[in-house]
């Protein structure tokens, strides 16, 4: 039982996996400065 529990988690991850990887290659690129960039921002290093 627990067997089949894990095949069913298996293929639920491979779908999702694959719907957010059709989903992200619709989506625009990020811009290069948005908040995930490097910590240290230009305007205050001067």
């Amino acid at each position: 039982m627990s067997e089949h529990g894990q095949i069913r988690i298996n293929f639920d991850t491979s779908s999702a996996t694959r719907a957010l990887e059709r989903i992200a290659a619709e989506l625009p690129e990020p811009p290069a400065d948005d908040e995930n960039a490097a910590p240290v921002r230009p305007d205050e290093e001067q």
